[in-house]
């Protein structure tokens, strides 16, 4: 099993990041760092990103306005986080997980 790093891209206005397929971790967490004013939700999705996604907010780590980490805590296809306002700044978040295929 090895653990796996990554980066969204960075939020600095009322958007979304890039999704993130993470359907090969476990354990998934999310981290943002930054300064920034703004109100952020993580979002993840169980649908294919091939297709139309269909997202939802993580029901913990949604309407956050600081800095913020959490773990997912349950299988998803893909995470992304969503400014829902934006002030000014950037936030900048990072995820991670283990990928148990890989050694």
């Amino acid at each position: 099993m090895r653990n796996v790093f990554g980066s969204f891209t960075d939020i600095d206005a009322v958007e979304a990041s890039d999704p993130v397929d993470v359907s090969n971790l476990e354990d998934a967490y999310v981290a943002v760092t930054g300064t920034f004013v703004a109100t952020l939700d993580v979002e993840f999705t169980m649908d294919d990103l091939a297709g139309t996604p269909s997202w939802h907010v993580h029901p913990t780590l949604t309407g956050k306005t600081v800095p913020f980490n959490g773990t997912i805590g349950f299988p998803v296809r893909a995470i992304r986080l969503n400014a829902t306002a934006h002030t000014s700044g950037t936030a900048e978040g990072s995820y991670s997980g283990k990928d148990p295929d890989q050694d």
